[in-house]
């Protein structure tokens, strides 16, 4: 067992613990010189002073849970001083990481301190037959600011598993937290890269070590099991970023995404003076948005927790809107002008919400698809572990 210091050190420096391997796994002479990196600064608090670190490239098996914290929350149990030092560290080494692999470097968000990991292990693991187990929490696989790092792990690794629990008693693998977490699975894409990527979404969370190698049988198999459905996603989506079947127990939500189900005619948020009837224009957006289509697209979107929704605002940003450029909003506006007054069945109870269906219609005459689609769509959210606050179902279903 090897420990990494970590906080201050006798010598005034700061030490960062694990992430002070990222240089030394990346080492070819550069980073060591533009870190001024010292190996005795993270042996072992056991150790002499002069020791080497073990050898730590070539890895066969990474398996890992890295802290989620924050910037804001970070180093809080130390002076202003060396909190200071600790952020001039963390720079540095991320610095380091750019400059010897702009890529990898590129995945580090200076607010999440779990982002730096990343590019560790993808130093650490061996290039041709080595793999990853990690915890990362589920809605890192939404949004636009977690989308270069799932593109990196994509060109570097092939995605075999995310596993999401969906139990809405315990969403999470991890002690003491309460956001949703997913086990991700993956290993070096030197053979089979076109390979699908397994989302397994639990409705339940095993409770006994024999439950779970029961289900890990069954999940290594991809086979039915009462704890699990399985859903399997093109490589082509997880390698360009879009690993939307995490956040849904029922995997088939995450295809019914913006743009592949409703081709081109969408814009941005537009300013209202690059709006012909900004006045109208609005209204028909704001049925929209409360139409299946719009929840679905917030769904997608979701940040820290999949259960009492929060959003980014840079998320909501990216949130289409039917162009009306491109379509006769006419439905929509007519929709909201009817309808504005009623009220609206929350999302649970959203299946039987005469308002809801009004706008779904509306919604289909306007992007000229089958009101049934979004029937069917309104049907499974409402159902979701995640909105309904109850146990998915257990048919083992894989999709």
């Amino acid at each position: 067992i090897h420990t990494m210091r970590h906080g201050p050190q006798p010598d005034g420096t700061v030490a960062l613990g694990s992430l002070e391997l990222l240089p030394e796994a990346m080492r070819d002479g550069k980073q060591l010189d533009l870190l001024g990196y010292v190996k005795q600064a993270a042996v072992s608090t056991q150790a002499p002073a002069v020791a080497k670190l073990p050898d730590i490239q070539n890895v066969d098996l990474v398996l890992m849970n890295p802290p989620f914290t924050n910037k804001g929350k970070r180093n809080t149990k130390w002076t202003p001083e060396v909190a200071a030092k600790a952020r001039e560290r963390e720079a540095m080494i991320k610095a380091a990481a750019l400059k010897y692999d702009p890529f990898a470097g590129s995945v580090i968000e200076s607010n999440s301190i779990r982002t730096y990991f990343t590019p560790l292990v993808d130093a650490l693991i061996a290039k041709n037959l080595g793999a990853l187990a990690t915890i990362i929490p589920t809605t890192a696989f939404a949004g636009t600011s977690g989308r270069p790092e799932r593109s990196f792990l994509a060109s570097r690794f092939h995605i075999d598993l995310v596993v999401t629990s969906h139990d809405p008693k315990r969403p999470n693998f991890s002690e003491n937290t309460d956001i949703h977490e997913s086990l991700l699975i993956c290993r070096r894409a030197a053979h089979h890269t076109d390979r699908p990527t397994a989302f397994i979404a639990l409705n339940r969370m095993p409770n006994s070590p024999d439950e779970v190698t029961a289900w890990l049988d069954a999940a290594l198999q991809q086979g039915p099991h009462p704890c699990h459905r399985i859903y399997e996603w093109p490589h082509e989506r997880i390698a360009s970023g879009d690993w939307t079947p995490a956040l849904y127990y029922d995997g088939r939500l995450a295809a019914d995404n913006d743009e592949p189900a409703f081709g081109s005619a969408w814009t941005p948020f537009l300013p209202n003076k690059l709006v012909a009837d900004p006045d109208e224009t609005m209204r028909a957006w704001c049925a929209y948005l409360n139409s299946t289509a719009g929840v679905l697209s917030y769904l997608h979107r979701r940040a820290q927790t999949l259960s009492y929704c929060r959003y980014r605002p840079a998320q909501l940003h990216t949130i289409p809107l039917p162009d009306p450029a491109k379509c006769d909003l006419t439905p929509l506006v007519s929709a909201y002008d009817s309808l504005q007054h009623l009220k609206m069945e929350s999302w649970p109870t959203m299946t039987t919400c005469p308002v809801r269906s009004a706008l779904d219609r509306a919604t289909a005459d306007v992007l000229a698809i089958d009101p049934a689609l979004l029937t069917d769509w309104r049907s499974r959210i409402a159902r979701e572990p995640t909105i309904s606050q109850q146990a998915g179902a257990t048919d083992g279903a894989s999709d």
